[in-house]
């Protein structure tokens, strides 16, 4: 620490990094709050809104089951599949303009 300051050494591959979106987004809102805006954060932190009675039931009747996560390469197939999908949905929306 010098006068006070503190030294900082950061790997080169990190500066100049620009914000990250998630910290963008809560700057941004924040900004907003200060001038007199109404903000939802509904990315960070909790919902200001009451879960909808059905999503707790629902919760409540199925928290017993176990959690099986998809393997990497499901998920790969998974968002190819989706990639697929959407270039089709675009590819029969721009022939129907034709």
């Amino acid at each position: 620490m010098n006068n006070g300051q503190y030294e900082v050494h950061l790997n080169l591959n990190v500066r100049g990094l620009p914000v990250s979106a998630t910290l963008g987004i809560n700057e941004t809102s924040n900004r907003l709050i200060s001038e007199g805006r109404q903000v939802y954060k509904l990315g960070l932190g909790q919902s200001p809104f009451p879960v909808p009675e059905p999503v707790v039931r629902e919760l409540q009747n199925n928290a017993h089951q176990k959690i099986i996560f998809l393997s990497v390469v499901c998920l790969r197939s998974v968002k190819l599949w989706q990639v697929i999908i959407a270039e089709l949905r675009i590819y029969r929306f721009q022939a129907k303009m034709f």
